[in-house]
């Protein structure tokens, strides 16, 4: 292998390696991996702490066997017996240690182990001891390696590599093949510009590579993974700030000036005072709207902190100077209301606001296109029809994306008008720790509303236990006949495989049995989208007392009489769902409850459940997110065999060091001609070669 060029071994197709047959070919491209490069990229999660190795002799004749505990011990194989069981399965036992003193080791499934494991010889062991009345105690499934005559261990006796797993690939076979491997770091393409590198402290890629697979101890590991941590932040930033740098460059945007006196009329207008945060979000809006370049800029704020009313105040700036906004919203029904909302705001101030959405006839959808076309609406509201090839702008200069902040390229794309590229105000209600956004949302920039505005009252949330199901249903029962409204959400809208608790088996009892008396609806996904819209508009007008509904609800609709929500199998929600589908309630004057409902093989301890008890802000339930789930599947930073180590975001040094690296390098050379393998890398995912 050393023999050949570095190209051809990096770039050799898995199949090409001993023992890696068409089934390990496939269970490897399941996770990304298909060349030798790719293999060596794919990195440890964690790794097990297999070093202190034990005499299993001597253990036995001080009779201090650790129960329950983790064990690694050096022993002899006095014998070994595969017993066949019924429907093919197997169980290889074999007793470890001496004559006079012993232990029984299990394995099940694994009858090649009978032959595997050699009478007289010793091995390392590494596992869990158990103890039963049946068998006494035992050793469950332990690894299993023999005794290395340089010391160096691979399995057992060392820090040993775990790695991401997939069914039929075990981090036993991956440590098997990676090791044999790792010389060929050393012909891996160097992929840091040496000065960014060494500016950091930073190892070089081989050693990286070598140290982060088999690490020697932990700080080598510490080492290995800050390097490989940085390079991720790096060349995630390079990417976004390339594309933030190519719209910027290529685009010109409507200069738009702030004009207090609008500004204040507009405010004056709205039945409350915003609070300190919007005031600082608005303020960074309109600094970025007196530019000649697009605004790039992501508002981030929790359920109810009102980023709406900091888009609409945005909006009448830019309309009051003579041009267009577009709000997209992902749902026909989540536009319908804010076009309500906003035409309430807009019409004192002689502002025609518009709907567009996939729901209306075309005859309808051409009408409005027409009048966009011809400026006769300052302000349009719709899903993604706006952004359709044919849409016509008289002169947009504003796009509002709601809950859908990752607006690609393409997508700004089809904003451009002939007159000028519109800003561009991208708006989340899911909020990330700001370090986290700074890598996540790299090509915009961040304002942060971190308050609610005051007057709400706030939601009680409790986790429910099987015994206190009625009490629950009960206090929703009095919420209702106090004149308030209620939800009752469901994961699933039929019977699933799972066996959970489904909206529309559930809805023919809710309605007939415990609500009777009360008006209870009935919304999913797979309705009709005028389905949809007349149960939602018949729950925001009061005609219905009880929506049961799937998690359909989720994104930005208000119903400020809505004081109650029940969620049945709550142990199926994400976390930050679950924060989202909470706001749906406490958006009035009235003190709101939350119910949580796991179903019944689940416990109530649940740590996810639990957090939302303690905590109504969703930063607070962020931190919680990712410590719990990791930063990888909070915001999808997930590449294969890596994500950023909680280790690597933790580290607010790195993080900073990596973005500031990443923007130097762009600003001393904004198209990388003078790296041309970097350029090629950061052009073609970033869409720009």
């Amino acid at each position: 292998m050393n023999e050949l060029p570095r190209e051809q071994i990096i770039g050799r197709p898995v199949e090409s390696l001993p023992g890696v047959g068409s089934a390990y070919v496939n269970r490897l491209e399941r996770v990304g991996v298909q060349t030798i490069g790719d293999l060596l990229r794919y990195f440890p999660r964690r790794y097990d702490d297999l070093r202190q190795v034990q005499d299993l002799a001597a253990l036995l004749k001080e009779r201090t066997l650790p129960v329950g505990e983790n064990l690694t011990v050096r022993a002899k194989v006095r014998s070994v017996k595969l017993r066949r069981l019924r429907g093919r399965r197997s169980m290889v036992t074999a007793v470890l240690g001496s004559e006079q003193a012993n232990l029984e080791a299990v394995w099940w499934g694994q009858p090649y182990l009978a032959e595997t494991l050699q009478e007289g010889r010793e091995y390392i062991f590494a596992g869990k001891l158990r103890a039963s009345k049946k068998y006494g105690t035992t050793f469950q499934s332990p690894a299993i390696e023999r005794r290395s005559v340089t010391g160096e261990q691979t399995h057992t006796a060392r820090l040993v590599p775990v790695y991401p797993e997939t069914e039929g690939l075990s981090s036993r076979w991956l440590r098997f093949v990676i090791k044999p491997l790792l010389p060929a770091a050393d012909r891996l393409p160097e992929t840091l510009p040496d000065a960014v590198r060494e500016r950091a402290g930073l190892l070089p890629l081989s050693a990286a590579i070598r140290q982060i697979h088999f690490p020697a101890d932990e700080a080598e590991s510490r080492a290995a993974r800050r390097r490989v941590d940085f390079e991720h932040v790096f060349y995630r930033q390079l990417i976004t700030q390339r594309r933030r740098q190519h719209w910027r460059e290529e685009t010109t945007a409507p200069r738009i000036a702030a004009n207090s006196a609008v500004t204040r009329r507009f405010l004056d207008g709205l039945p409350w005072s915003l609070t300190d945060g919007q005031r600082q979000a608005l303020q960074e809006i309109f600094a970025d709207l007196d530019q000649d370049r697009p605004m790039l800029r992501l508002l981030q704020g929790d359920v109810g902190s009102g980023k709406t009313a900091v888009a609409a105040a945005a909006a009448h700036q830019v309309v009051a100077a003579g041009w267009q906004a577009a709000m997209m919203v992902p749902t026909e029904v989540l536009a319908r209301q804010h076009a309500a909302t906003l035409d309430s705001w807009f019409s004192p101030h002689g502002i025609t606001v518009a709907l567009l959405v996939g729901g209306q006839s075309e005859a309808e959808k051409e009408e409005v296109r027409r009048r966009i076309a011809a400026g006769d609406v300052q302000v349009v509201v719709g899903t993604h029809a706006l952004i359709r090839q044919d849409a016509r702008w008289h002169r947009l200069g504003l796009a509002i994306v709601d809950e859908q902040h990752r607006f690609g390229v393409e997508q700004r794309a089809k904003l451009r008008g002939e007159q000028a590229t519109p800003h561009l105000l991208s708006m989340t209600a899911t909020p990330i720790p700001r370090t986290l956004a700074l890598i996540a949302y790299g090509d915009q920039d961040l304002s942060i509303i971190p308050e609610r505005p005051a007057g709400r009252a706030g939601v009680s949330t409790r986790v429910v236990a099987p015994a206190g199901r009625q009490a629950a249903f009960a206090a929703v029962r009095e919420e209702l006949a106090a004149g308030r409204q209620a939800f009752v959400l469901y994961p699933v809208i039929a019977d699933s495989k799972a066996g959970l608790k489904a909206a529309e088996e559930e809805y023919e009892r809710l309605a007939t049995k415990v609500f009777e008396g009360f008006r209870t609806a009935l919304l999913h996904g797979r309705m009709k989208t005028e389905d949809k819209v007349a149960t939602m508009e018949a729950f925001a007008d009061g005609a219905t007392d009880v929506l049961v509904s799937t998690s359909v609800v989720e994104v930005g609709v208000d119903f400020p009489n809505a004081s109650v929500m029940l969620i049945e199998e709550a142990q199926q929600f994400g976390l930050a769902q679950l924060h989202q589908l909470r706001g749906r309630i406490g958006r009035g004057g009235h003190r709101s409850y939350c119910y949580l409902l796991p179903g019944d093989n689940s416990t109530v301890e649940n740590e996810r459940l639990k957090a939302l008890e303690r905590s109504d802000s969703g930063f607070e339930l962020a931190e919680i997110d990712l410590e719990l789930r990791g930063p990888g599947e909070v915001v999808g930073l997930k590449q294969s065999g890596h994500e950023l180590s909680a280790a690597g975001l933790a580290d607010a040094n790195l993080l900073r060091e990596a973005r500031d690296a990443a923007t130097e390098l762009l600003e001393q050379d904004p198209r990388l001609k003078s790296f041309p393998d970097l350029r090629q890398r950061v052009m073609h995912v970033a869409s720009l070669v």
